[in-house]
């Protein structure tokens, strides 16, 4: 269920609540065009959403939601719109009040985006059916995945070949390694095989109003549904019967005997399915269903995959799964749980598949990369989000607190922006809990990370946790590099009585996870340390100096970095983004700068040696004398500033290089040179 305010809680139980209908069609080239109330037919918005089949409660079901839209044409001005490859953004509003002048104060739902499937152009009307992003998923599976891989990873890869974005990782069961895909036949599909991981996850596909994939459980919403319904009795799941598709095709039996969940012929259900007992127990061993088919006010935050309260007609409560929604603007939905009852699944055998509805979709999208689904994801977010509402708390000091908030007021709202002095702090649960966020040192705590250079997948698939170790039992010699990050360490659990010399070295260590405390004078030297195993993200706050001929110091509380010979009469020095060059007699010069995505070079009295040839290319063998290399800045046109004068430059890149002439606000005139990549 969608959080609502609780204005739209009160509001929507009355008979003579108003609602609105607002659809976003986007075609292919991008172009938009906003239907309302005034375009569609009277009954002409219907959303079909499941996550089970019809007449059973399943496991592991992936449901397409069905969108059937009906805009009027009375006036053939829709018979040049091309409606093929469309994408509707559905989202309906109940009015929470109506102003003296007219205009109304409406609270908005998103129900789904869509993708166009079918059209039909009759006399007086277009009918497009459409279906969420599940129907990409129809597609033969053919990933080159190898195994035996995790639950989470043939996920992931399933959603990424089929270019649907999706959400954490983490779900019941999501590091259960399948062992082959041997059992995988010819005509599985990608919907199939999401269908099988959501299976052993005691689990249920969905897409999200965003258009993102999630695996999940049914959630106790604290709704009720104040329309009586006729009940004709509770159930009670005992035990799920898991069948393999191998070739023994062994039964797996979680709980005892009575009323069982089925899942039947799971290519992935290989090894110790016993293992995966915990989610069953969790989600639906001992559970009470209630079974029931209603027609109800219609309110459009009620979702499939909700948990409410019903009445019978003498006023007895139960709490039971909502398994099928059915939602129309104009005219009540219907809800209901579909469940056989103990008799019947007797009468059946106790016989209940748990396949999905197969919608073959036209055509096969590419393989896109991990990134890209992220950044797809993203897009997805911004394209469809609505706006935020404010609401700024005055501190004692005279200072702020700003909270952006999804309801108009702050107590109402589920997912809260805290923004401090302190950093931004994210909840997803009323500001309970603050899951994510960022602090005033740009430390971040992130829920997913996926960047071109490090997937998600490959920190979530850790196997190793701080319970597992033992004082004594783990050394540097049992540690391979990679293998254990700082996650798995918990404090005080490695002391330097553990620590042997050449045990351990930079390379298994990540920062934080190792202090000083830890370590005791002379465990650790600089023999057990490799050069470049440890940066400065690893070090807090000082000063790290080394002695010699060639004394070196970095401040990690300013960012500077010296390096030079004993006397100090020749020196590098770097900070802030500039570098100075001491070229002995003690006098420091300005080598390069930068400034506004450009780089400086000043020259001075620095010289390179080297040779240039006939077509001005440097040789790299001592010759002529060159007085400064380029520095290539960032920015469409690269330019560096020189403040030598009619100097002879090799080329960058094969790219000719040309003086030009400016004059400074101070009245210099300098030369540069420049290029364009």
């Amino acid at each position: 269920m969608q959080n609502t305010s609780s204005e739209y809680k009160e509001l929507v139980k009355q008979s003579g609540r108003t609602f609105k209908a607002k659809v976003i069609c986007t075609f292919p080239d991008n172009t938009q065009k906003i239907f309302t109330d005034s375009d569609i037919m009277q009954n002409g918005l219907k959303i079909n959403d499941a996550t089970s089949n019809e007449g059973s409660f399943d496991v592991g079901c992936a449901i397409i939601k069905e969108l059937v839209l009906e805009l009027d044409n009375s006036n053939k001005q829709l018979s040049d719109i091309d409606f093929s490859n469309a994408k509707f953004d559905v989202r309906i509003g109940l009015v929470i009040e109506q102003k003296y002048d007219g205009t109304t104060k409406t609270e908005w739902i998103k129900k789904g985006i869509y993708y166009t499937e079918e059209i039909t152009e009759n006399e007086n009307f277009v009918s497009i059916v459409a279906y969420d992003a599940m129907s990409k998923f129809d597609k033969p599976y053919n990933s080159s995945l190898r195994f035996p891989q995790m639950l989470l990873s043939i996920f992931s890869d399933a959603c990424t070949a089929c270019g649907v974005p999706y959400a954490s990782l983490a779900f019941p069961n999501s590091k259960f390694y399948v062992q082959s895909k041997d059992f995988i036949n010819e005509n599985t599909t990608y919907r199939d095989i999401i269908s099988y991981v959501a299976q052993l996850a005691c689990c249920f596909v969905r897409i999200d109003v965003d258009g993102i994939a999630h695996m999940r459980w049914y959630e106790d919403t604290n709704r009720e549904i104040i329309e009586r319904q006729k009940i004709s009795g509770s159930i009670k799941v005992t035990c799920a019967l898991i069948t393999t598709a191998d070739e023994d095709s062994k039964t797996y039996i979680i709980g005892h005997s009575g009323y069982a969940v089925n899942i039947e012929d799971n290519p992935l259900a290989q090894g110790a399915v016993n293992t995966l007992s915990q989610a069953f127990n969790n989600n639906i061993i001992e559970k009470t269903i209630t079974p029931f088919e209603g027609e109800v006010f219609s309110d459009p935050s009620i979702e499939a995959g909700d948990i409410v309260t019903i009445y019978d007609y003498s006023g007895n409560a139960y709490k039971t799964y909502i398994t099928s929604v059915t939602f129309n603007i104009d005219s009540k939905m219907q809800i209901a749980c579909d469940a056989e009852t103990f008799n019947e699944k007797n009468r059946a055998g106790g016989s209940q598949s748990a396949t999905i509805i197969a919608m073959a979709k036209k055509q096969t999208e590419m393989q896109i990369s991990e990134y890209d689904i992220r950044v797809q994801q993203m897009n997805q977010l911004a394209t469809n989000a609505m706006g935020y509402y404010e609401t700024v708390e005055p501190q004692d000091d005279g200072s702020i607190i700003c909270y952006m908030h999804d309801k108009e007021n702050l107590s109402d709202s589920k997912t809260i922006w805290k923004k401090t002095v302190d950093g931004i702090f994210i909840s997803s649960d009323g500001g309970k809990t603050y899951i994510a966020g960022v602090d005033k040192n740009g430390n971040a705590v992130l829920k997913i990370l996926a960047t071109e250079g490090i997937v998600a997948d490959w920190i979530n698939a850790g196997t190793s946790n701080a319970n597992l170790i033992k004082s004594g039992t783990l050394n540097g010699n049992t540690i391979k590099a990679d293998t254990l990050s700082g996650e798995a360490i918990k404090t005080g659990t490695i002391d330097g009585d553990t620590i042997k010399a050449n045990t351990l070295n930079g390379n298994t260590i990540i920062a934080g996870t190792l202090n000083g405390n830890a370590i005791k004078t002379g465990t650790l030297d600089a023999g057990q340390i490799s050069s470049g195993s440890i940066d400065a993200g690893m070090i807090k706050t000082g000063t790290i100096k080394s002695s010699g001929t060639n004394p070196t110091s970095l401040n990690l509380s300013t960012g500077e970095f010296i390096s030079s010979n004993t006397d100090g009469s020749y020196k590098l020095r770097i900070i802030n983004g500039k570098i100075y060059v001491t070229a002995g007699g003690g006098k420091e010069f300005l080598l390069v700068t930068s400034n506004a995505g450009k780089a400086s070079l000043k020259i001075e009295s620095i010289e390179y040696t080297g040779s240039i040839d006939s077509a001005g290319n440097d040789t790299s063998i001592a010759g002529e004398t060159v007085y400064a290399h380029i520095i290539k800045a960032i920015g469409n046109a690269d330019e560096v500033i020189i403040e030598e004068p009619n100097l002879k430059f090799p080329k960058i890149n094969g790219h000719d290089l040309s003086f030009n002439t400016r004059e400074l606000s101070d009245g210099t005139t300098i030369k540069y040179l420049s290029w364009v990549e």
